[in-house]
């Protein structure tokens, strides 16, 4: 029987970055961009013949109030995306990410969260 994986990049990438974090691993030193997941994926399914490798993510625009974000953040899912189909993976996009305006203590700064489809 083949097995097909189906894989919630927003949410897996979240959790491989905290899961890092709790780890003692400072933030800027995580980079999930070069991640050898069908190394990851093997072990974790030891057993299982994987027919196919999805990857799901969510679509990135560029925005005129957090230009430079913007940029990093195409530009960091343009290198995940070859990374991953150099593995085999099928790099799909669905769903979108915006930037949502937040203000704490009096400061003002932009978080960008995944949306469903436009």
């Amino acid at each position: 029987m083949d097995t097909y994986l189906f894989i919630d990049g927003e949410n897996f990438l979240y959790k491989v970055e905290d899961a890092l974090r709790e780890s003692g691993i400072p933030k800027r030193k995580i980079d999930t961009t070069h991640i050898k997941l069908a190394g990851l994926i093997s072990q974790a399914l030891t057993g299982y013949t994987i027919a196919k490798k999805t990857f799901y993510s969510a679509k990135l625009r560029f925005f005129e109030e957090t230009k430079e974000k913007s940029r990093v953040l195409i530009n960091k899912q343009r290198i995940l995306k070859q990374n991953l189909e150099k593995q085999g993976f099928e790099f799909l996009i669905a769903g979108n990410v915006r930037p949502q305006q937040v203000t704490a203590n009096g400061k003002t700064t932009y978080v960008f969260k995944e949306k469903g489809l436009m």
